[in-house]
């Protein structure tokens, strides 16, 4: 997917309180581009999320620039298909 077509979301997670490593909230957030997601990234870090869960199609260098962003304090990962089991996914992905 290019950035064209881009429209990613994430998943993001926070602890709360004194048992903040044991409760855990999660956010869904959209994001328009590749900057919108770095910026995002920093205001996370700042509003004291601790993990952000970003979907495949960000990639690897785009999820490391969000890393990076956070001054490497919050992991960022991503979501991929396994390629044996892509072409099941393009087909259910493209039906109406």
């Amino acid at each position: 997917m290019g950035y064209g077509h881009y429209g990613g979301g994430l998943c993001s997670g926070r602890g709360q309180g004194k048992d903040r490593h044991r409760k855990k909230e999660g956010h869904i957030l959209t994001v328009k581009n590749p900057e919108e997601a770095i910026e995002l990234a920093k205001r996370l870090k700042e509003e004291g999320f601790g993990a952000i869960e970003v979907c495949g199609a960000f990639g690897a260098e785009l999820a490391k620039k969000m890393y990076e962003a956070t001054d490497k304090t919050v992991p960022v990962g991503y979501v991929v298909t396994p390629e044996d089991e892509l072409p099941q996914a393009v087909k259910f992905w493209s039906e109406d």
